[in-house]
């Protein structure tokens, strides 16, 4: 087997592997097979020199599986990932209380003290600076307090296909790393 290059994570000088584990929504139950299986995965992708792992407060319940499995992986050993969901149904920004909230439950449930990254997960052109202007300054203090290192930004295709939120972070400058959306959906 040969070895898995590696790249730098956006602005963070982070060393991750070209290829990372998304621990998404199919990730797994915590009951009957999926857990099992859930650590194969996660095992077979540390054997290949994968160590970017990247999950969401929003993935049904992969954070908590991830909190068990890596329980028993040194914590440098592996670059941590997960997002928090920024805007409510009608669309309008969550509180700054509610990202505290979703932030220390995802540390909680990864049965961890920092995240790499929190990444702002999914954001709409349209309520881009809203969530920016009402969670920055939280975030930052998330930061200071040592929750996570790097701040990060991604982008949803279903309503962004022209990756117009994009634009307007990258105009912001205020991110470390940009997911963006490249997929068989939007191969642009």
């Amino acid at each position: 087997m040969s070895e898995m290059r590696t790249t730098t994570l956006g602005r963070t000088g982070l060393k991750v592997s070209v290829l990372g584990l998304g621990a998404g929504t199919r990730f797994g139950k915590l009951t009957g097979r999926d857990l099992p299986k859930a650590r194969r995965l996660l095992d077979t992708a540390f054997e290949y020199g994968i160590n970017l792992i990247d999950t969401a407060s929003i993935y049904n319940q992969s954070e908590e599986i991830l909190g068990r499995l890596l329980n028993n992986k040194r914590r440098e050993s592996y670059v941590l990932n997960s997002k928090y969901f920024p805007i409510k149904q009608d669309g309008s920004p969550v509180s700054a209380d509610q990202v505290r909230q979703s932030v220390e439950s995802s540390l909680t449930l990864l049965n961890t003290d920092y995240l790499d990254v929190l990444q702002i997960h999914g954001v709409r052109p349209e309520s881009y600076r809203a969530v920016v202007d009402l969670h920055h300054d939280l975030l930052k203090q998330l930061q200071a307090e040592g929750k996570f290192r790097f701040l990060g930004v991604t982008e949803t295709i279903r309503f962004d296909p022209h990756h117009q939120m994009m634009s307007l972070a990258l105009k912001d400058d205020l991110f470390d790393t940009a997911m963006i959306a490249y997929n068989l959906l939007s191969p642009d």
